[in-house]
């Protein structure tokens, strides 16, 4: 069984089986909530760049709570691609939130990075495959406001790849209720953000390394939008389905530097359905 895999068994056996162990030993453990999620995307696109086709992004989460207004959380989520599997990439993580009523939320954490493929092509003058790390370490902080256009800014670092990242978002929900389209709501989105990779896997040239290129040592600009028509079903299940854009700056974004394909202006399709218990 594959790592992501045992890890999402442990998490969900764990917040399955909390009741049992409170009833059997008389051990209280705190109240844990459990988040699921499956995303369906006609591309995978990431930071401006595009990275693979048709994928499934199954998550899952459990969150417990700390002191005052704080949560713990942890889960996995993984990057499945229908065409072809030595792009998948699996995700584990940890992190920590603490809510400050009526202005926002500080969130911190660590995330696991793990890749299908082992090898990179090298488009080099001597074109060859050369084999990379599996894996990778990022670290992110960020915070989310509680008011007008719900504003977010997160700054992530990716230790192993010397991966700098800035990214500033928000978004703005429209409820349809009032127009005869009861449980329907109108989620629309903006983003801006800057990216940097300093050593990409500890390779100099430009290749392809986890679905993700890399070798562009001075940043570049990425941009973004999206507008989803939301149902909620009930309190706990919540469908949507939408249009995604995003885009980066010229010459000096690492997307288009191989293939035609990794354009800079994307537009694609994304439906997901999520659960809370």
């Amino acid at each position: 069984m594959n790592t992501h895999k045992k890890w999402a068994a442990t998490i969900l056996a764990g917040a399955l089986s909390s009741g049992g162990l409170r009833a059997e030993s008389g051990f209280s453990l705190p109240p844990l909530s459990l988040d699921m999620s499956c995303k369906f995307e006609t591309e995978r696109v990431e930071r401006g760049a595009r990275l693979n086709q048709q994928t499934f992004t199954p998550k899952v989460e459990v969150r417990a709570p700390l002191f005052g207004e704080g949560e713990l959380y942890f889960g996995s989520k993984s990057f499945l691609s229908i065409r072809n599997s030595r792009f998948n990439k699996y995700d584990l993580y940890l992190g920590a939130s603490y809510s400050f009523p009526e202005y926002g939320t500080l969130d911190a954490g660590f995330i696991h990075h793990i890749y299908r493929n082992r090898f990179a092509w090298i488009p080099s003058i001597r074109p060859r495959w050369k084999e990379i790390k599996r894996h990778s370490e990022e670290f992110y902080i960020g915070c989310t406001g509680d008011f007008f256009l719900n504003p977010s800014l997160y700054y992530c670092f990716d230790l192993t790849r010397r991966r700098h990242n800035l990214e500033g978002a928000a978004n703005y929900l429209y409820d349809l209720s009032p127009h005869g389209l009861e449980g329907f709501a109108a989620d629309l989105s903006a983003k801006v953000g800057y990216d940097r990779i300093q050593r990409p896997f500890g390779l100099k040239d430009t290749f392809k390394a986890g679905g993700a290129f890399s070798g562009e040592k001075k940043g570049y600009l990425y941009y973004g939008a999206g507008a989803d028509l939301v149902y909620t079903f009930n309190g706990n299940t919540t469908t949507r389905a939408g249009l995604r854009y995003e885009g980066a700056n010229g010459k000096k974004a690492w997307i288009s530097k191989i293939s035609e394909k990794y354009r800079r202006n994307l537009l694609w399709f994304s439906t997901s359905i999520d659960c809370s218990f």
